[in-house]
């Protein structure tokens, strides 16, 4: 999984346009649930070696990565996209039935 520090609009698109499958997830440093979802999340790519794992953390470089957040419309934390051929095809926000996230994680781009 590769975590980005820093994520103008410009670096983030060039990540999704490069990556014909690609999961980002969204979390913030102040979100209670986003290490537990990060784990599930984790759990549930492990074997995926078809979809590209981002990990954005709102709140460590809060101009740009929050601008990146809104122009994907981001309102709450954690959130994953999915996207395929550079547009999304999910949103996925947690459930919090571990089994059912990881399940639906899991069928990613099936």
């Amino acid at each position: 999984m590769k975590k980005v520090v820093s994520c103008t609009r410009d670096k983030l698109k060039k990540i999704i346009q490069t990556n014909p499958k690609i999961a980002i997830v969204y979390t913030d440093k102040s979100c209670p649930a986003c290490p537990g979802y990060m784990k599930i999340v984790n759990k549930a790519m492990k074997n995926n070696k078809k979809i590209k794992l981002v990990h954005i953390e709102l709140g460590n470089n809060k101009d740009s990565c929050e601008k990146t957040a809104d122009g994907h419309k981001i309102t709450d934390t954690p959130t994953l996209l999915y996207f395929e051929k550079g547009k999304i095809k999910r949103t996925i926000i947690p459930t919090g039935d571990t089994k059912k996230d990881v399940s639906v994680i899991q069928n990613l781009g099936s």
